[in-house]
């Protein structure tokens, strides 16, 4: 049986510039779950609480809310398909909208897991995605295109806007 643990992280500042192409300020204040089968690891994520600005294009209104950012999803090589990242993912969720009191999940991830997050109920968002960012001339920065920016239980017809340092 695979129990769920959440730990807090000390503040700290993340960088992430490869695949971002410049400097990326991110997580303030985050938090990690571990899945374990006993004492043993078999998945892992960093989460964070994501203030968000939603621009919905049906109707042009806007609405301020709290997602539940997850990153850094990782199941070890060993433990791989046997339904563990599912059950991380779906957890994690369960968590930060019980215990925070998020209304939807959001994350960034690359084209080779978009099928993944797809089958397990995430949607990309179709709008402009920006994170405010400190260093930028006009304090925000748009999303790569190259990345990803998935969101779920919450409508995926929007321009996003995600806050920054911290989260």
């Amino acid at each position: 049986m695979s129990v769920l643990s959440i730990t807090e992280v000390e503040p700290s500042t993340t960088i992430l510039p490869d695949v971002w192409g410049k400097k990326v300020y991110g997580v303030g204040r985050s938090t990690c779950a571990v899945l374990k089968i006993g004492d043993q690891i078999v998945s892992s994520a960093i989460l964070i609480r994501a203030q968000a600005h939603l621009r919905h294009k049906s109707n042009q209104e806007t609405d301020d809310v709290l997602l539940g950012g997850i990153g850094s999803v990782l199941t070890w090589p060993q433990h791989r398909g046997k339904g563990y990242g599912t059950q991380l993912v779906e957890d994690t969720l369960t968590y930060m909208s019980h215990e925070w009191g998020v209304r939807g999940g959001v994350l960034f991830c690359a084209s080779s897991l978009l099928a993944w997050y797809v089958k397990r109920g995430w949607k990309r968002v179709s709008g402009y995605v920006f994170v405010n960012q400190p260093d930028e001339p006009d304090g925000r920065m748009s999303v790569p295109k190259k990345i990803n920016t998935m969101v779920y239980g919450i409508n995926n017809d929007v321009d996003l806007v995600l806050e920054s340092l911290p989260w």
